[in-house]
């Protein structure tokens, strides 16, 4: 069993990750994966916003103590890979504006430029604050 903590990631219930093998010998004690890929995992639909995009676009050089993800369901954040994620839970109505990038070959839906800053004044706590936001608007 040992052996399979290694190389087995639990992300969350009924969801795992397979640690690649070139990781060596330490196994998932050595592994790195971006947020953006593991939050990408957690919830349909789905898109990086406020703080967390914010940042991404290089918005805000604070730098968010969690990563934000717009989705249209109801979620309770979770802590994996001592990484915190919010669910910021929005109306179907408001939902768009997403686009894909690609992070370690993977491809993760993000808020584009202009919905971020929307998101992000529809909702300031999330997106560090009202102050931060006017310094990415000018």
């Amino acid at each position: 069993m040992k052996l399979v903590k290694k190389w087995v990631l639990k992300l969350k219930r009924g969801l795992y990750i397979i640690v690649p093998l070139d990781i060596g010998v330490k196994g998932a004690d050595s592994f790195i994966m971006h947020n953006f890929v593991i939050a990408s995992k957690l919830v349909e639909p789905f898109y990086i916003g406020y703080w967390s995009a914010l940042n991404y676009y290089g918005f805000s050089d604070q730098i968010p103590q969690a990563t934000f993800i717009a989705t249209t369901k109801a979620k309770k954040g979770l802590e994996i890979l001592n990484t915190s994620y919010l669910f910021v839970q929005g109306s179907k109505t408001k939902f768009f504006g997403s686009c894909d990038i690609e992070i370690d070959g993977e491809i993760v839906k993000i808020s584009d430029k202009n919905n971020t800053i929307a998101d992000c004044l529809d909702h300031p706590k999330h997106g560090s604050g009202i102050d931060e936001i006017a310094r990415s608007i000018c």
